[in-house]
């Protein structure tokens, strides 16, 4: 029986739903008795990528608790001045050293880790949202927009009743104000299917603001990693090449940075307690929407491949792509020397 709740009326819920198999993601049972917790991060705002990229990892309060001793161990070892990891700060020795047991330590989690592509251009209606406190700009709106309806499509197939949803972000222009956040709840809130004669607590905290050693902020930055990853892949394929049907992106070589690769190797995990899956939502004919399915992957070269478009692999991050390969039981030789860096 799946752990997805099914409800009525709800489209995106429905095909979610149908997404899940062995060989793609089973959805965990987050029932634990304990709050649901929400972390989300986006990507892909600025001017040149097609798509914008939001990323929710969907976790109870136990699982971070349980979550907790290997953070702590990871930061001990690695991040003892309070460094935060993100996927845009990963240049620089003490963070790349962190980041395989980083990673390591997030798949440990019992939860979801989705992220959502939302091709530019595409929008929803705004015409029934709830009055509003906060003074929005068109582009802010929009991405709390998007972030409410995907974040409660993950929380009402992985809630169940009487479970409180405690929403954690990073500092953004969707809770800049204690006007923003006040609406930000009360659209969340007001997205989420809720069970009869329930009265649901929902609540959103922004991770920097927390005093709990970093906890939130090393929380937020699981969804921001995956975030930013997914955004280079997704414009590396490019809309152009982006299939409608079947599977896999038609035509080219698709190379993104070393540091997506391990990203998404780390994503394509089926066997750990943290799930992951993304999705493309696209306008289709008619005023449709397109939503495809797919999982987390990676390209490395092959011996004896063109390097032509591959990524550069300096010093620092050899050493991350050695641990990774080892820790899989994979020899690096050959891939090491197709990348030249075989010494």
């Amino acid at each position: 029986m799946s752990n997805w709740k099914r409800w009525p009326d709800a489209l995106l819920n429905e095909k979610f739903a149908e997404i899940e198999h062995p060989d793609r993601i089973v959805y965990p049972d987050l029932n634990d008795g304990s709050p649901l917790v929400l972390a989300c991060d986006h990507s892909g705002e600025h001017a040149l990528p097609e798509f914008r990229v939001l990323s929710f990892l969907v976790t109870t309060y136990k699982a971070v608790a349980e979550w907790e001793p290997l953070r702590i161990e990871v930061r001990k070892k690695h991040l003892p001045n309070g460094r935060r990891m993100s996927f845009k700060a990963l240049n620089d020795a003490l963070r790349i050293n962190a980041f395989s047991s980083f990673l390591y330590a997030a798949s440990q989690m019992k939860g979801v880790l989705v992220c959502v592509g939302v091709e530019k251009g595409y929008a929803f209606p705004k015409d029934e949202l709830p009055p509003r406190q906060h003074d929005w700009a068109p582009d802010t709106l929009n991405k709390l927009v998007e972030v409410c309806v995907f974040g409660g499509v993950m929380v009402d197939g992985l809630r169940s009743s009487g479970q409180p949803v405690h929403w954690i972000t990073d500092d953004d222009s969707t809770v800049s104000t204690e006007k923003a956040k006040a609406d930000a709840v009360n659209l969340m809130g007001g997205l989420f299917h809720k069970y009869p004669s329930e009265h649901l607590e929902v609540g959103v905290g922004v991770a920097s603001e927390f005093d709990d050693d970093l906890r939130a902020e090393d929380l937020v930055a699981i969804p921001d990693l995956a975030a930013g990853a997914y955004s280079e892949t997704l414009s590396s394929i490019g809309k152009a090449n982006m299939p409608t049907a079947g599977t896999g992106p038609m035509g080219g070589n698709v190379f993104v940075q070393i540091k997506c690769s391990l990203i998404n190797t780390w994503r394509s995990e089926i066997d750990k307690p943290l799930k992951h899956m993304n999705v493309v939502i696209r306008p289709a004919e008619g005023g449709q929407t397109l939503v495809s399915f797919g999982s987390p992957f990676s390209r490395m070269l092959r011996p004896g491949e063109s390097k032509e478009g591959a990524p550069m692999l300096n010093s620092k991050w050899r050493r991350a792509l050695l641990a990774d390969m080892m820790s899989r039981d994979i020899d690096p030789t050959e891939v090491l020397k197709s990348m030249g860096t075989d010494d």
